[in-house]
């Protein structure tokens, strides 16, 4: 290869590599618009408090929603999505049984 057609292919590559690196990184990167936020979910997180209790380190307290929210989304999300179903079920299903319309 020429000088000049060297440094067009090395040009190239270096935009090429560049481009998959930023979309890779983008693509990894969480949008913290999407969904539903920590605060939207005060039932579930509630009911996770009251079942876990919150815990101490020091003199810090922790509440169990929030660690498992901050450290474990895909869990929280899990989680979240089963007690959203369980209480779209039960809200549909009367003391009786039967399912109300």
């Amino acid at each position: 290869m020429e000088g000049v057609q060297a440094l067009l292919a090395a040009a190239a590559a270096d935009a090429i590599v560049g481009f998959l690196h930023r979309v890779h990184r983008a693509d990894r990167t969480p949008s913290r618009s999407a969904g539903k936020t920590f605060d939207d979910n005060s039932a579930f997180n509630d009911s996770l408090d009251e079942d876990f209790g919150p815990f101490r380190i020091f003199e810090v307290e922790f509440r169990p929603s929030e660690v498992l929210f901050m450290l474990e989304p895909e869990t929280y999300r899990i989680y979240l999505a089963d007690f959203d179903e369980t209480a779209d079920s039960e809200a549909k299903v009367s003391e009786d049984g039967l399912v109300q319309s």
